[in-house]
């Protein structure tokens, strides 16, 4: 009987009833892919020139892919009902051991993408102490932020508003 090849090559695909099923970016091993409400934006981690790396990307018809967080390696977390708000979270090996990430990104249309610390230093929020690690959940409207880090040293579950 004839070998199957099984190839290593994965894709997002986005099908629509008038243009069928069609590849909009790479997919990182790392990814899942997100929708949002209205299936107008794919959110997910592709593989940047075929590097092994994983980074996450926002995709729309008028923009295609683009990468969230280029030059860092980082995985897709959450997204807005409307995606107009992003969460991403920086990827480093030592996280296989337990290790936090060493960022979480928050993308938006007005600011693009900024670390979390530089969003709440933008507030006004002193978040000294605080390492920020696993973003676990954005709310529908893209404002509130739900995720796991540490104070102190100490675990903690912290809950953040982004805007108003």
């Amino acid at each position: 009987s004839p070998s199957r090849r099984r190839s290593t090559t994965q894709s997002h695909f986005r099908w629509t009833k008038a243009g069928g099923l069609v590849e909009i970016a790479s997919a990182s091993w790392r990814s899942e892919t997100q929708l949002s409400v209205d299936g107008s934006v794919v959110l997910g981690s592709l593989v940047p020139d075929g590097d092994g790396d994983s980074v996450a990307f926002r995709w729309t018809e008028a923009t295609g892919a683009v990468e969230l967080t280029p030059g860092t390696t980082s995985l897709a977390t959450a997204m807005s009902d409307d995606g107009n708000v992003i969460v991403a979270t920086s990827w480093e090996d030592a996280q296989n051991d337990g290790a936090f990430p060493e960022a979480t990104f928050i993308w938006d249309l007005d600011h693009g993408t900024r670390t979390l610390d530089e969003v709440l230093e933008d507030r006004g929020v002193d978040a000294s102490g605080w390492e920020f690690g696993h973003a676990r959940a954005l709310s529908d409207d893209g404002k509130v932020l739900l995720g796991r880090a540490r104070c102190g040293g100490v675990p903690a579950l912290y809950r953040i508003v982004l805007s108003d």
